[in-house]
């Protein structure tokens, strides 16, 4: 919890604007996270979005299917 403040200003200043490419966002997410895993930790992509995708993946199947083969690779 030591960064939680700076998590809850960093959320607060989202804004919805612009188009928006979830796929690719997501991808990025989890290159970061992959870059930076805690052995031992607890190690997590957060999704935070107004719900509309409007460049790339835009199926919510489509990046569900994302989702689940980039968690089960990072987990292999």
């Amino acid at each position: 919890m030591a960064h939680a403040a700076d998590i809850l200003t960093a959320v607060d200043g989202l804004a919805a604007r612009g188009s928006t490419n979830g796929a690719m966002g997501l991808q990025l997410a989890y290159d970061v996270a992959k870059a930076n895993v805690v052995e031992g930790g607890v190690n997590r992509v957060i999704l935070c979005t107004d719900g509309v995708f409007r460049v790339g993946i835009t199926g919510w199947g489509d990046l569900v299917r994302l989702i689940e083969e980039r968690r089960r690779a990072a987990s292999s």
